[in-house]
């Protein structure tokens, strides 16, 4: 009777946790739905905010955490927001396959048909997928910032899985600090992935993040027969030597830098639509993959290049002009004998008669100011 009872009690017990379960997911996607924050992490939030002021959460290090501090920065605790996005193919098969065609061999190949075989370009909606997936990533994690009563994220990092052909699914993780400033007075909460003494440097220099600015394409890059000569050379092509030599394939090259110029293109924009001055922090980073696909019995590969450019757009904060400290040189004595100073007249000669020149004793170290 008790093994029975036992049993049943189990059974109950799973079935309440999977409506629990069931009541929470159904939660979470109402939320989403509707453009709000996550009920559990509007929770986390809560309780975070309830602690007090004298507790934060983040990934700074312990000095740029007391540079914040010597600036005058709150830090409130650490942010995030994720995505992930299913990229349908539907709108990408037939004539144009979703391709954006490129200029470089519009005319030369463009009779032969009109499959994802037969062009050149960037794949538009795996392009505009991606980029509206990071986006909602980083909106996410300004909500939690916003509830938070942040007026900026810093040190933001946007981590993404590569595209599944498979599953056609890709996902995005954005995460970072939120921070309060003295005397805000800009409109909404900034982003920017510079990290605490990079963002001490440019605030005190009189400059303040925008946004993060994004730059995506998804580029393909169809082989033509010149090209498989080089790569996927028959026994014709290389008795005949066009495969047994060095050289540039230029498909390959022409293909990359057209996808890297509309990245940049969309990143620029990305600025100017915000009124930025500039970018700073900017990084470059490509996946290529390879489609492969069966043509006259014969297998081909051609591949894909997933291009991406970040950064930090900036002001001018009006009426913050500070000037820029001089820089130190900090040269290190130690590890080897090639490279010795003497304190005499050549420090003085070679940086100056004006320059402050100190010995760290602790460190084998010469500081010139």
């Amino acid at each position: 009777m008790d093994f029975i009872k036992k049993i049943f009690n189990n059974y109950t017990e799973g079935k309440r946790r999977d409506e629990e379960m069931a009541r929470v997911q159904g939660e979470a996607v109402r939320a989403l739905e509707r453009g709000e924050i996550f009920p559990r992490a509007k929770e986390r939030i809560d309780r975070e905010m309830a602690l007090g002021k004298n507790f934060f959460s983040s990934d700074l290090s312990v000095r740029e955490y007391l540079l914040c501090r010597e600036a005058g920065f709150q830090t409130i605790g650490q942010v995030m927001g994720s995505c992930f996005y299913n990229i349908s193919l539907f709108g990408l098969v037939g004539r144009t396959f979703g391709l954006r065609q490129s200029e470089y061999n519009h005319d030369k190949y463009l009779s032969s048909g009109g499959s994802l075989q037969n062009h050149t370009g960037e794949l538009v909606q795996i392009t505009e997928a991606q980029l509206k997936a990071r986006q909602t990533a980083v909106d996410r994690m300004l909500m939690e910032a916003h509830a938070m009563g942040a007026h900026g994220v810093i040190g933001v990092r946007v981590k993404s899985s590569h595209f599944n052909w498979a599953t056609r699914m890709t996902e995005f993780t954005a995460m970072g600090t939120a921070i309060r400033l003295p005397n805000y007075t800009g409109k909404g909460v900034f982003t920017s992935d510079l990290h605490g003494q990079e963002f001490w440097q440019l605030y005190n220099a009189g400059y303040l993040p925008r946004e993060l600015a994004f730059g995506v394409c998804s580029y393909y890059i169809k082989c033509d027969p010149e090209t498989r000569q080089i790569i996927d050379p028959t026994l014709v092509d290389f008795m005949k030597g066009r495969s047994r030599q060095n050289q540039e394939i230029g498909l390959f090259t022409q293909g990359f830098y057209d996808a890297r110029t509309l990245a940049m293109e969309r990143l620029t924009s990305n600025a100017m639509a915000v009124s930025a001055d500039g970018l700073v922090s900017m990084s470059f980073s490509y996946d290529m993959q390879t489609v492969e696909y069966m043509s006259m019995n014969k297998t081909f590969h051609d591949p894909v290049v997933h291009f991406v450019a970040t950064g930090t757009s900036i002001s001018k904060i009006p009426d913050h002009d500070k000037p820029i400290e001089k820089p130190k040189l900090c040269l290190s004595l130690r590890g080897g004998e090639w490279f010795k100073f003497e304190k005499d007249d050549f420090l003085s000669d070679a940086f100056g008669a004006d320059d402050d020149i100190e010995f760290d004793d602790d460190d084998d170290s010469v500081s010139i100011d």
